[in-house]
């Protein structure tokens, strides 16, 4: 059995323990909500990048 094959039989066995795996979200919950709003006021320009940095 390759390391493929083994990986994939663990994932149901790991699933059926509660586990989710993956990598956790780079973000939190809270600066996700924001996050596009700060994009865009960086894309368009209106703030510098320290202003930008205030809203984390």
């Amino acid at each position: 059995m390759g390391a493929a094959a083994a990986h994939l039989a663990g994932l149901p066995a790991a699933r059926a323990r509660g586990r989710q795996g993956g990598r956790p979200p780079s973000l939190a919950p809270r600066y996700q909500k924001i996050a596009p709003a700060v994009k865009e006021l960086y894309e368009v320009g209106q703030q510098s990048t320290c202003q930008l940095m205030d809203y984390f």
